[in-house]
């Protein structure tokens, strides 16, 4: 229920220690980038790889921390795509002990996604 519709938009979002306890992390991307109208804050976990190519684990199991609340792992590419996917540009990355990290982007431009095939699906205008 995370919609613009639903709760408005916000200048700045905060995902903190989110991320890698959803299922589908995408689509949690999805929702707090679509009410945030300026910058968007993150921290999470991610799997540390030379591999510039996104790409997300799954923890069926307590994988991750013996926690079977962790879902997600994915590399410090897939975060940076998938926000870029949603118009956000990082303006500051670091990378703390224990695999984890943080990310200021800002919002490119004024609609959701640079993907056509998303916005078709949903209104793209920022409020």
């Amino acid at each position: 229920d995370l919609t613009p519709k639903n709760i408005g938009t916000f200048d700045i979002v905060m995902m903190f220690g989110v991320l890698y306890h959803l299922i589908h992390p995408m689509l949690g991307i999805e929702k707090a980038c679509g009410v945030c109208k300026s910058d968007f804050l993150m921290s999470s976990h991610f799997i540390p790889s030379t591999d510039t190519s996104p790409w997300c684990m799954l923890y069926p199991g307590e994988e991750l921390a013996g926690d079977k609340t962790n879902w997600s792992g994915p590399n410090r590419s897939w975060i940076k795509h998938a926000l870029e996917i949603q118009s956000f540009k990082s303006i500051c990355e670091n990378e703390y002990p224990v695999n984890c990290v943080t990310v200021h982007s800002a919002r490119e431009k004024n609609h959701h996604s640079t993907n056509t095939i998303l916005n078709s699906h949903r209104n793209t205008e920022l409020i």
